[in-house]
């Protein structure tokens, strides 16, 4: 599903998110925000949300999530997260299906790997939705789009990432407020030690990791099956159950 320019792509954007937050005044830049915040709290919650709604739409969304822990406190954080993120999964779901419902089909007409993992996403329905929520190997704004491509009910993907993604809303937002809360706050943020549940997460989100990946690589084997003319096309629906 993924080519080699798309992995060359990730790593300099990493590289260059590295050297930005080495090189950059985060600290002096949270301190000004925290004190803007005290003051203008609900506003600042209100432009919190409108920028993850823009961010959440290509840009994975642990490092915002986590300050809206340090900003906003644990509930209204997750609030302000949960709102934010499930409307940009909705935009992003109609846009696939709607307004470019032509262009994807073409592309996946040409890729029968991801084609064979969007089918298989309609098929294993509501249970795959929310193991790969949790799984933090397929970031939430490319699963949104792949949700759209699929033939899955928008209310099925909206329930069940609804249920799939509290746990790592929920734990990523209290990470933000251990680090507000500690002694050192955002100073001191990597030498926070962090709780059992922040290793529960990890583990559960392993788990999900793995059975994500275990069904990934079956479609793509199904999928190069179809493509060798090992299984017809008409049979493929008997080798997703």
């Amino acid at each position: 599903m993924l080519k080699r320019k798309h992995y060359v792509i990730g790593i300099l954007l990493m590289v260059l998110i590295g050297i930005a937050l080495w090189q950059l005044p985060i600290i002096e830049w949270s301190d000004q925000a925290d004190a803007w915040i005290s003051t203008h709290y609900w506003f600042g919650v209100i432009l919190f949300i409108i920028a993850l709604f823009i961010w959440s739409l290509f840009v994975p969304t642990a490092v915002p999530i986590i300050l809206a822990g340090y900003f906003f406190g644990f509930w209204v954080g997750t609030l302000a997260t949960y709102v934010a993120t499930t409307a940009s999964f909705l935009v992003a779901f109609a846009s696939t299906r709607y307004l470019f419902r032509d262009r994807v089909f073409n592309y996946l007409s040409q890729r029968p790997r991801a084609r064979a993992f969007i089918d298989h996403l309609e098929s294993a329905g509501w249970r795959l939705v929310v193991w790969m929520r949790i799984s933090p190997i397929i970031p939430f704004h490319i699963q949104n789009y792949c949700y759209g491509a699929s033939g899955m009910s928008l209310w099925t993907c909206l329930w069940s990432t609804l249920i799939g993604k509290g746990p790592g809303i929920s734990v990523t937002v209290l990470l933000g407020v251990v680090v507000k809360e500690s002694s050192l706050g955002m100073r001191g943020i990597d030498q926070i030690e962090r709780p059992w549940w922040w290793y529960a997460f990890l583990i559960l989100a392993s788990i999900a990791a793995c059975a994500v990946t275990w069904l990934m690589m079956r479609s793509a084997r199904r999928a190069m099956r179809v493509q060798e003319g090992l299984v017809d096309e008409e049979n493929v629906e008997q080798l997703k159950q």
